[in-house]
Formats: C-alpha cells, structure tokens, sequence
C-alpha cells in the first residue's frame, strides 16, 4: 500500500523562509560583534575630560578642612591634583592650597580623605576647587 503525501510548502515559501532566517542570523551575529567592538573601545584611563564620571570630589569645611575622593568604579594606579581656594571672611583674604589624591589600587565606593594643612589658622573656609591633573587606570 502506497501513500502519497502531498509537500506541505512551495518551492519559493522554502526559499523566502530561509533568507528570513540568514537575515536574522545576520542581525545576531552583527549585535556581537557591535558589543565586542564597543568593550575594546571603552575608555581605560582617566583623564581631565572624563575625571567625573569616575571619581567626585568633596570637601567639609569646618575645623578641620577635609578633602574627600570617592571613587565611582575601580581604578588603579589614581593620581589626581587638586588646587583648593579658600577664604576667610574678608574678600581679599585668600590662598590655595594643593592635595595630591593617590592610590595603587582604589575599589568601586572606597574614598580617600586627606586633612588640609594643619598650620593653618582656624577660620578657612573651601570656595572652589580646581581640579590641576588626573591619571588613573580603568580596569
């Protein structure tokens, strides 16, 4: 006993069905690649132009004028130059003064804190800041 199937598609259904599947194979295969392309390309070093989206710094002033780095992402081999401005109350009585925030090695969330010249009189108080230099290596 014979049966006779009958084909369920068409010559040209076959065809249309398989370029669908090489263009979206395509399609996969080129989002690979384009995420590749883009990880090999990212930025791995800090510099003046791009500091701030790595690191923010801060100051509390008070007694004690305190500098703050707080890391964003981990960074080896930090060294970022910091001119402060500070101020007393009388307009004309102003100075600077540099930090130097370096470390080897410094971990997404971890700061940095160093206490400003300890010579000065009480009663500086931070107006701005400037940031002079930055290198630091992305992982």
């Amino acid at each position: 006993m014979e049966i006779n199937v009958k084909e369920r598609y068409s010559e040209s259904e076959k065809i249309l069905v398989s370029i669908i599947c090489f263009i979206l194979i395509g399609i996969f295969i080129i989002s690979y690649i384009d995420k590749q392309v883009k990880y090999a390309n990212r930025e791995r070093v800090i510099t003046l132009d791009n500091y701030e989206k790595y690191v923010s710094i801060s100051n509390e002033s008070g007694f004690e004028n305190i500098a703050t780095l707080d890391a964003k992402k981990h960074i080896r081999n930090l060294n970022i130059k910091v001119e402060f401005t500070l101020h007393r109350l009388m307009p004309n009585d102003i100075t600077t003064e540099t930090i130097i925030f370096s470390a080897v090695d410094i971990s997404e969330g971890e700061s940095i804190s160093i206490k400003m010249d300890t010579n000065m009189q009480l009663g500086w108080f931070v107006k701005s800041y400037t940031v002079v230099s930055v290198y630091g290596e992305l992982d």
